[in-house]
């Protein structure tokens, strides 16, 4: 994606409007209120750790974002560390609901 003349928030809101995400769905996922999610798309910057927390929630490529794609290696080992914490959490959180539902 050419990103020279956008800022992060316009980055954000373009990919996930492209993915047919609503302002809601975001919310949701982000744990946010929609007028935050708002706020996110007005920022010429976000914080990088909140960017990598967005990124890894919405499984969004960090690279999108241009200056934040050059992190310390020691940044990526960790983000792909929380990634792999975050995809087991979920495979846990899809078991107990499966269990949950089969003993209605």
């Amino acid at each position: 994606m050419e990103n020279s003349t956008l800022h992060h928030g316009e980055i954000f809101k373009k990919i996930l409007k492209d993915r047919g995400l609503t302002d809601i769905e975001i919310s949701k996922i982000l744990g946010i209120s929609r007028q935050s999610v708002n706020e996110l798309y007005k920022r010429g910057t976000i914080k990088r750790s909140r960017l990598l927390e967005i990124c890894g929630l919405l499984k969004i490529d960090i690279s999108n974002f241009g200056e934040v794609v050059d992190m310390p290696q020691t940044e990526i080992v960790l983000l792909k560390e929380l990634v792999e914490i975050q995809r087991e959490q979920i495979k846990l959180l899809k078991e107990k609901i499966a269990f949950l539902e089969g003993t209605k």
